[in-house]
């Protein structure tokens, strides 16, 4: 089925194409036709009007860009002198922290040469008196070996002299006893005697006296 071509005035073309939609009879592919032809129209009669209503609707969008990008700048510029207050603060709590710890640096570094001075000297107070008492240490050694040469010729010189006091002692016992040994006899040989003339005489007197 032939589809008839319609003829649209570009000044006229809102009411054109509604009378042709409208029109009894006009079925969807008809309508649709209508409008393919309307909109052919209005670039022939109009190449600029998308890039018009493009360009329009750029500059607002470059409008609100540029006023957000003015608004991001100064909430930037307002954050960056914030930041930069907060810095600065920042900055001189630490040089304020920086020379407090510097003055207990160096108060501590004084303390630890004065520690490390006095330390030094009762070492070497300490190495003196090692010294005095090793010297000391070696004076008693030497004393001691003295002494103990010393005793050691007393002590042989004394087990000398009584081995041989104990021999003499030995023999002169031996020598007593000899004697008492032949004094003994001696007496006992004088008390026998005694007594066998006391019995004698004892003998005697009984045999005289009457009974």
């Amino acid at each position: 089925m032939m589809q008839t071509q319609h003829y649209l005035d570009p000044k006229h073309l809102g009411v054109q194409v509604y009378d042709l939609l409208s029109r009894p009879g006009t079925d969807d592919r008809e309508r649709a036709k209508i409008i393919a032809e309307a909109l052919e129209t209005v670039q022939q009669n109009y190449p600029d009007l998308a890039y018009t209503a493009t360009k329009r609707d750029l500059s607002e969008t470059e409008l609100r860009l540029i006023d957000k990008i003015e608004m991001t700048r100064g909430e930037i510029k307002e954050t960056e002198l914030r930041l930069m207050g907060e810095i600065e603060k920042t900055r001189g709590e630490i040089k304020e922290t920086e020379l407090r710890l510097m003055g207990e640096i160096e108060k501590t570094r004084g303390e630890i040469k004065e520690t490390e001075l006095r330390l030094m000297g009762e070492i070497e107070k300490t190495r003196g008196e090692i010294g005095k008492t090793n010297e000391r240490i070696e004076a008693l050694r030497a004393e001691t070996k003295e002494t103990e040469l010393r005793l050691s010729g007393e002590i042989k010189e004394t087990e000398l002299r009584l081995s041989g006091e104990i021999e003499k002692t030995r023999l002169e016992i031996k020598d007593v006893e000899l004697k008492l040994t032949k004094e003994m006899g001696k007496q006992t040989m004088r008390t026998v005697s005694y007594l066998t003339a006391i019995m004698a005489l004892f003998y005697a007197i009984i045999r005289f006296v009457p009974a």
